[in-house]
């Protein structure tokens, strides 16, 4: 009787369904990032205060529709991964998400949202926690989904077939990319072109929008991210693949394709002005070419030919523009957006604002200004109670004291006091009933208009001004150990009205905090600090399963998984560089779908090369 053998089957045979699932995630992926559409949305009374455009609405072009389709993604990443542990006749045991070397990864996740969940129970805000705020459209489902999103990246992208269709995908989304960074950075915004602004505009709206303006940035790209920063964000997600094919791929033609792609994606990262992924991007070069030290004497010709092709390119791309792409680069790496409003030296230096009754006082280090109202009649003083000399030359009150020359005063049409005290912006207070009052969102009267308690003034202008945000968020994490305030809530409950602390940072009190400028921050904050552990035990065993494993993929790159294991590489230096720019800038619908997906990639990739040894 002949003994029969078990053929175990390669996981390179991938089920059509599994590769019916990586094909929707891809195809999700790859066009997420664009969906734009119009959507007028009709606030709550809280949200209205910080958030309307005009009669308690908020309009949107890049987020609503964006936070829709991760939902659905979500749902189906959900349903599909339960129909397969529960339908099929012969149910596949062996994956990713099964395995026990990824078990604390997916308990990280689950723990996610579950925190996630109960901070929307508990919260006091549950119309934002459902929606998102205006600002973001994170809501409760939409960072549940991220969560499925990396499940179903881990689950169904460990095939080598699957590894080849992702890269072409990838290729095709960086080409893409960098055709619209092109219509941007040498023609218009691409929402300011006729008919991409009627396609994407409701008929009851088109009027409104007739005169679209996108590029309150300046000359920054910002394409469909909704913001400069995120569209940076996105480009480090993609350059990695970019860059890793270049350097590995065997064929010339492929180098040459994923050479100039890459090179692209550099070009895109400069438009966005943004240093965080500025930053980030050399990073990313370094670490790549890192993980391929032992192989790097066969790529010197290649680089070689590359770093020249590349100077040239930037020389004759800088003479187009003008000039401006050396200046882009330059106020990239110098950042000195913060430094102009600090570097300011004749203004009133702020230290404090107090509003006293009928008595304001404007202080600063070494001199206070002191405004009294008397039956409507304006007196001012010195901090010694000395009368100071003014002047009245067309409404507008001047100083005539030495170090007081620098500030005016005038009264304008909302019957608001306005001072200008020598930054980029003036402030506003309403005078009435012999009262001071600040003026708050809305134009609503605020009695305070200052920090009782101001530590780490310091660090207030690091990276742009984000520094006022960390510090002054730091102290709010003792209310949200166990569980955060909800999704979308953080502006609630972060001190808005601060004239003192944001003339000193940014040169002007018109702003709304809505976020705190850090991914990390930002989920403490909002689904408390037990759901940011969870997260960053995510973010470690993706690390540390690639390092693990690492002279198993770069062995890989010489047989028939070539794909894969670049895909591992890839996919683990845009991940670890994600996760350096979520430092300083918050999550954000428009690119943080990508990066989940990408992370869950990354162990999926890993363990197809791990578990099918050749």
């Amino acid at each position: 009787m002949k003994k029969s053998k078990q053929i175990r089957k390669s996981v390179n045979d991938e089920p059509g369904y599994k590769k019916l699932a990586a094909l929707i995630i891809m195809i999700s992926m790859a066009v997420i990032p664009w969906v734009t559409y119009m959507k007028v949305v009709k606030l709550d009374s809280v949200a209205s205060e910080y958030f309307q455009n005009s009669d308690g609405l908020s309009a949107d072009f890049f987020l609503y529709y964006k936070a829709v389709l991760v939902i659905i993604l979500g749902i189906f990443i959900a349903c599909f991964i339960i129909g397969e542990n529960i339908f099929p006749d012969n149910i596949i045991k062996d994956t990713p998400v099964r395995s026990r070397n990824n078990r604390i990864m997916v308990i990280a996740a689950g723990i996610f949202i579950l925190m996630t969940v109960l901070s929307a129970v508990f919260s006091r805000y549950h119309a934002t926690v459902r929606r998102g705020s205006p600002s973001e459209y994170e809501s409760v489902y939409v960072l549940a989904a991220y969560m499925l999103l990396f499940l179903g990246g881990m689950n169904y992208f460990c095939y080598e077939n699957v590894s080849r269709l992702l890269k072409r995908i990838m290729l095709g989304l960086a080409l893409v990319t960098i055709v619209f960074t092109c219509v941007e950075a040498f023609y218009k915004p691409l929402l300011e072109i006729g008919w991409i602004k009627n396609m994407i505009t409701p008929s009851a709206y088109k009027g409104i929008v007739s005169d679209l303006r996108v590029s309150g940035f300046s000359d920054m790209v910002g394409l469909t991210f909704y913001n400069p920063n995120y569209y940076g964000g996105f480009c480090i997600l993609i350059f990695p693949f970019m860059w890793n094919s270049f350097l590995t791929e065997n064929k010339r033609i492929w180098q040459i394709i994923y050479g100039i792609a890459s090179a692209g994606m550099i070009f895109c990262v400069l438009e966005s002005q943004a240093s965080a992924s500025f930053y980030v991007l050399i990073a990313e070069i370094l670490l790549t070419l890192i993980i391929h030290i032992r192989s790097i004497k066969h790529m010197w010709k290649r680089l070689t030919v590359y770093i020249f092709a590349m100077m040239l390119v930037i020389i004759v791309t800088n003479i187009i523009l003008g000039g401006k792409l050396f200046k882009y680069g330059k106020d990239i790496a110098a950042n000195e957006t913060i430094d102009e409003v600090n570097g300011k030296t004749d203004k009133f230096q702020l230290d404090d604002i107090k509003l006293e009754n009928n008595k304001l006082r404007i202080i600063g280090p070494d001199r206070e200004l002191c405004i009294i109202v008397n039956d409507g009649i304006l007196q001012f003083m010195d901090g010694s109670g000395n009368k100071l000399m003014v002047s009245n030359t067309d409404d507008v009150i001047h100083f005539d004291n030495e170090g007081y020359n620098m500030v005016s005063i005038t009264l304008n049409s909302y019957n608001q006091i306005v001072i200008d005290l020598g930054y980029d912006d003036t402030i506003e207070f309403y005078v009435s009933d012999n009262m001071f009052y600040g003026v708050g969102q809305n134009g609503s009267k605020i009695t305070d208009v200052s920090r009782d308690k101001r530590w780490g003034k310091q660090l207030y202008p690091l990276f742009t001004g984000r520094g006022y945000a960390w510090v002054n968020t730091l102290p709010m994490l003792g209310k949200t150990i166990v569980i955060g305030h909800g999704a979308g809530t953080f502006a609630y409950y972060f001190k808005q009205n601060d004239y003192v602390g944001l003339l000193n940072t940014h040169g002007s009190t018109k702003f709304v905090i809505d976020k705190p400028h850090s991914m990390y921050l930002q989920t403490a904050m909002e689904e408390g600090c037990i759901a940011l552990i969870a997260m960053l035990v995510i973010f470690v065993m993706v690390i540390f399963n690639y390092i693990s494993n690492y002279k198993c993929i770069e062995l890989c790159y010489n047989n028939n998984k070539h794909n894969l294991a670049s895909i591992a590489g890839a996919s683990f230096v845009a991940g670890v560089g994600f996760m350096i720019y979520g430092l300083v800038n918050d999550s954000m619908v428009t690119v943080n779908p990508v990066f989940w997906i990408i992370l869950g990639i990354c162990v999926s990739s890993v363990y197809g090369l791990k578990n099918n040894k050749i």
